[in-house]
């Protein structure tokens, strides 16, 4: 019950909130995102800050716990990761889906598939897994839904990481899947996840100073993450969007992760953010905020029509912006608060218009 260390949230919704974690979450968190999966002979190869929990619990705590080794980078380069895997012999690491897709983009190597990383853990799984695991040589891929404050809610196993998907509810976990009322919605509908532990030390103690915080996401006796998800036919939960994400267009609700994904596919798209802005009408309209590949060539419109096969008309981007990079936190999420100042702006071209917005 004794806190073990508090871990700032990433702030991508608002000021950063101290999660007080205790030792018995810490330990469960780290020993079931390792199961099954970290022997005593592995090496675990942790490129993400020690203030996210991938690293400290997953990559660090899970080795000390299996009686494994761990290496520990001063910072991810996309440039040297599969190097720096041989230099110390790594056999698995954890990583952001991010991360896995900065790593495919990178320029090919005669040695790609030698490198010795033959299980990784990516969350979310990206599109393009079967692309990566062939490239690279890996033979199994996991992924975990989870969070600072609630640990591991879901898991898929090695092998059964699929894209699209966040694993498996945890026996000792209990979710529901609820509207803005926190009532269930019917199976295979969209709705915001909320969760309660079996073991309550499995679960956040609170936010360090902030007990308005702690009531908002502990009401009613469950933890509400704020994320919108569906359970899949295969009895996977599918994570939709973040609840300030979501997005409203022509009486149809939008998945900005799932519009994301289309667009992610395109040749000369590096990374994208789907944003909701202002409409001239009721709802709101759609805009992609687009990282593109050094050097490749991809004009506005263009993209939209790659999407026109792939979308339905109401999430088709009305707006499309170019970026070098995307504005991030140091755990590499993307900062979709930052894009959404000045979201209308010069340099924001209008598709139904066809022209740039002034």
């Amino acid at each position: 019950w004794d806190t073990i260390c508090i871990i700032y949230t990433s702030g991508t919704t608002g000021p950063s909130k101290g999660t007080m974690i205790s030792h018995a979450q810490a330990y469960g968190y780290a020993a079931i995102v390792q199961q099954d999966v970290m022997t005593a002979e592995d090496v675990s190869l942790v490129v993400l800050p020690l203030f996210h929990v991938t690293a400290k619990w997953g990559g660090v705590y899970g080795a000390y716990i299996y009686n494994a080794s761990a290496v520990v980078l001063p910072k991810f380069s996309a440039s040297t990761f599969w190097d720096s895997a041989r230099e110390f012999g790594c056999t698995t690491a954890r990583m952001l889906g991010t991360i896995a897709q900065f790593l495919l983009n990178q320029p090919e190597r005669p040695d790609d598939k030698t490198q010795p990383i033959k299980k990784i853990g990516i969350t979310p799984v990206i599109a393009d897994l079967e692309k990566f695991k062939q490239r690279f040589g890996v033979s199994g891929v996991l992924t975990a839904y989870g969070s600072t404050e609630a640990s591991v809610v879901s898991a898929a196993p090695l092998g059964q990481g699929l894209p699209g998907y966040a694993g498996f509810i945890r026996d000792d976990i209990e979710v529901r899947i609820v509207d803005e009322h926190d009532m269930e919605v019917p199976v295979g509908e969209v709705g915001e996840l909320i969760v309660r532990t079996k073991e309550p030390w499995m679960i956040l103690q609170g936010y360090l100073n902030m007990p308005e915080a702690t009531n908002k996401v502990l009401r009613n006796g469950w933890f509400h993450t704020g994320d919108l998800m569906r359970e899949a036919p295969n009895g996977q939960i599918v994570f939709c969007d973040r609840n300030n994400d979501a997005i409203r267009r022509k009486g149809e609700n939008i998945s900005s992760f799932e519009v994301e994904r289309e667009i992610n596919a395109h040749p000369s798209v590096f990374e994208s953010a789907v944003i909701k802005v202002a409409s001239d009408h009721v709802d709101d309209d759609v805009k992609a905020c687009v990282a593109v590949k050094s050097g490749a060539p991809i004009d506005y419109e263009e993209l939209v029509e790659f999407l026109v096969p792939r979308l339905p008309d109401f999430m088709l981007p009305r707006y499309v912006e170019f970026f070098e990079t995307l504005p991030k936190t140091p755990t590499e999420k993307i900062l979709k608060s930052e894009l959404r100042k000045n979201s209308l702006n010069q340099r924001t071209y209008d598709c139904e218009r066809h022209c740039f917005v002034a």
